[in-house]
This record gives C-alpha cells, sequence and structure tokens, in this order.
C-alpha cells in the first residue's frame, strides 16, 4: 500500500519529507508531480556526498533503507527540510510524473495538499488511475468549499460510489522556497531539489473513517506531525474552527500588506466570519468549546495574537500574491464565507464580498 501525495506545496512537501523520515518507513509513499518538476526528477543523483538527516549510517545501509518497500518506484527527488528547530535534512522522496506512463500505476491511497484552485484539476489528471475502492484524504486550505467541487467532478465522471472522502486538516506552518537558488550548498552542482521550512508547530487532525487513517495516524505520532484521530462529527467542529480563525488570519495579512489600513474593515470581515460560522454550528454536532471558539471577541483576540507571533512571516494568500499566482484561494475562504452568508437570514456578508472582490481584482492581471 502506498500513500500518494499529491501537491507538491509546502505542506504537501513537509508531510512527504516528515512520513520519509520514519525509521522503519512502512508505509511507503508516492510524491506525484507535474511535468515542469521533470528536471528535479532528473537531476537526482545518488552518492550521499553531502549531509543527510542521520549521519550516523553508512551511505550502505542508508540506501537499503531507502529502497526498502519501493522497490516498484525506481524515480526520487531530493527535498531539503530545514525542521522546526533549524536541523537539515535532505530526503530522497520516491516520486512519479503524472502522465509518464512509463511509471504508471493504480492509485487506492491518495493525500491531496494542493492549492484550492488548482484541487479539481489535478485530481482528475490521475482519475484514470483510481482502482477500486479509493480513499481521498483532502488536506487544502478552504476544504469545506473544495470538497462540494470534489464531489461534482467524481459524479460527472461517474466514480462518486469508488471514492470515500476523509478529511484532513494541519495548522502546522510551512514555506516552501520558491527557487533553487534558495537550497544552498547541500546538493552537488546541478542537482536540482525542491526545499520547505517547517515555520511553525501545530497539529494534524484526521478523519478517522477507515484503516488507513490509523496507518497515517501512528507514522505521522513517529515524527514531527502531532497527529489527532478524531469522529466525523469532531473533524466538522475542527473544520469550522480552523478555517474561520485562518480566513480571520489571512484576511487581515493580506489587506495590511496592500495598505488597506482601514481598520474598521477588519473588524467587520471577522465580525462577519463568526456569524456565518455560528450560524453553520447549529447545522453541526460540535462540542461547545469549539463553538465558543467560534464567537466574535475570542476570533479577534486570537488574531491579534497570531499577527504579532508572525510579523515576520506571510500568509499563504499573501505569499500567492506576491509570487503573482493567479487565481489565490480567496474564492474558497471569503467566498465560502460570502455563499454561505447569502442563505442566512439577517447576517451580513457585504465585507467579505468586497474582501474578495478587490483580491481578485489585485491578481487577476496575474492570469496567463
Amino acid at each position: 500500500m502506498t500513500i500518494h501525495i499529491l501537491g507538491a506545496g509546502s505542506i504537501g512537501l513537509l508531510y512527504a519529507s516528515y512520513m520519509r523520515m520514519v525509521p522503519q518507513k512502512r508505509l511507503p509513499i508516492c510524491l506525484l508531480l507535474q511535468k515542469h518538476h521533470a528536471a528535479k526528477v532528473n537531476s537526482y543523483i545518488n552518492d550521499f556526498n553531502f549531509h543527510i538527516s542521520r549521519p550516523e549510517i553508512a551511505s550502505q545501509e542508508l540506501t537499503k533503507i531507502i529502497c526498502q518497500g519501493h522497490t516498484d518506484i525506481n524515480k526520487f527527488v531530493w527535498v531539503k527540510l530545514t525542521d522546526i528547530r533549524g536541523k537539515v535534512h535532505i530526503q530522497d522522496v520516491p516520486c512519479e510524473i503524472i502522465g509518464d506512463h512509463n511509471s504508471y500505476r493504480d492509485i487506492s491511497n491518495i493525500l491531496l495538499t494542493t492549492k484550492a484552485p488548482q484541487a479539481v484539476e489535478a485530481l482528475e489528471s490521475v482519475f484514470p488511475r483510481f482502482r477500486d475502492q479509493v480513499n481521498l484524504f483532502v488536506m487544502t486550505n478552504g476544504s469545506l468549499a473544495v470538497v462540494d467541487e470534489i464531489h461534482s467532478s467524481l459524479v460527472r465522471n461517474g466514480i462518486e460510489s469508488d471514492v470515500k472522502i476523509i478529511y484532513a486538516c494541519s495548522t502546522h506552518g510551512a514555506i516552501r522556497s520558491r527557487t533553487d537558488s534558495e537550497v544552498g550548498e547541500d546538493l552537488k552542482h546541478g542537482v536540482q531539489s525542491f526545499s520547505v521550512t517547517h515555520t511553525g508547530s501545530g497539529q494534524t487532525f484526521i478523519e478517522g473513517k477507515c484503516n488507513v487513517s490509523r496507518e497515517l495516524y501512528d507514522v505521522w505520532n513517529e515524527s514531527a506531525l502531532n497527529p489527532c484521530l478524531v469522529s466525523s462529527e469532531a473533524m466538522n467542529g475542527e473544520l469550522l474552527t480552523s478555517s474561520t480563525r485562518r480566513l480571520s488570519y489571512e484576511d487581515t495579512t493580506v489587506m495590511t500588506d496592500l495598505d488597506y489600513n482601514n481598520p474598521e474593515i477588519f473588524y467587520r470581515l471577522i465580525r462577519e466570519v463568526s456569524d456565518v460560522a455560528v450560524a453553520e454550528s447549529h447545522k453541526m454536532r460540535i462540542g461547545d468549546q469549539e463553538k465558543r471558539e467560534l464567537q466574535y471577541d475570542q476570533l479577534v483576540d486570537f488574531v491579534k495574537m497570531v499577527v504579532d507571533q508572525t510579523s515576520q512571516n506571510k500568509s499563504s494568500m499573501m505569499q500567492d500574491v506576491l509570487s503573482k499566482q493567479y487565481p489565490t484561494e480567496v474564492n474558497y475562504l471569503n467566498g465560502f464565507i460570502s455563499r454561505l452568508g447569502s442563505h442566512i437570514s439577517d447576517v451580513g456578508v457585504q465585507a467579505n464580498t468586497y474582501i474578495a472582490e478587490e483580491i481578485e481584482k489585485v491578481t487577476c492581471s496575474f492570469k496567463k
């Protein structure tokens, strides 16, 4: 059984690296890459003449560990991970280029870590490889909105009964380096790699819908990913809480960096997000603690704390804006709140609609 990881962004690389570092490596992984990453795969050299995360192991022994459990995957890519303590690890991660029929294998378990706007297109590119019952673990920003789109796609392709959607949620912070030049001198000249930095320790929540959830929990528990196996009801509460918090924080940092300095709009945004989240919580069986965390005062305090603690960092959406990515995740965050709020009486969503439109205006010029 292999866990295919779809999405080579910061979270996908973070989880692939930590899962690769588990000593027993009893749960094989494979990173699914787009064709524009082929240069990194083709430049892979397995000679170990550089720093490795487990330097006490001789090269020959390490080679055996790397190959163990991966005899059916013959391509690798280097990933440089800087962990939460600042220690550098260089991991060789098994991978495949999507569309490369020389490495065509069935997929039965997939961890989706793409950006929200790319989720459906990325999944559809590997639909032909789905066989029998597929466990789809969705770990994206705006996953509540993303899953609606995924379900529609599964229905269109006639495979909705073959795919079990399982929510996962990460509160870890990570940043992926945008250019190979940032990787440093760890690799030989001409060898390209991905590079990811673990910037903030958090938790990983996973819905306990299948046996694979337990296996993922065990592997993540042996790394620095701090997993928590939860019921579907508890996951609903966690997704609502974490999405609400993330949305409030993302909005605050993006609008600050874009010089929207009117404090009133920040408070209106958080008020609307809180009102919609509280209304939605009444439809779900979630705990009293989660409901309290959705209250306006709690959200304001949380956002102020996080903004203060991460003043030197750039939020995920702000990274997209600065790197001129289009589309951003705003329609899966503020846009989703606007759509939900439009069906709730006595709840206004004007600020969220405004922010979604403003960020769309700023980023639409990046459209290729």
